[in-house]
């Protein structure tokens, strides 16, 4: 099924920011689990995060796998921001492509 650029773009632009909030407040020295915004920030993460892995499936095989790994928080959570941040390049260069 073709992706509605137009419907992806707000889900994967409000995804990004949350995904972006949390690597800022990820520091290995502290107790970031125990910060009320992580717990938040994950709660919305995890409501959305089978809607952006559909899109990234379609997008490009593997993708959604790179977000789940980086989404696991081990080492920060830079490489879901990568991998979402390239997401959304993918899906307006569609959309820039399918407007011309």
């Amino acid at each position: 099924m073709p992706i509605n650029e137009e419907l992806a773009i707000p889900t994967v632009e409000r995804f990004l920011a949350l995904v972006t909030a949390l690597d800022a407040i990820w520091d290995p020295g502290s107790s970031y689990l125990d910060d009320p915004r992580y717990s938040e920030l994950r709660r919305e993460i995890d409501g959305s995060i089978s809607r952006v892995k559909t899109i990234a499936d379609e997008c490009e095989p593997g993708l959604s796998d790179r977000i789940t790994e980086g989404l696991q928080g081990t080492f920060g959570y830079s490489g879901a921001v990568s991998a979402v941040t390239q997401l959304l390049g993918q899906l307006r260069r569609a959309e820039q492509h399918r407007r011309n």
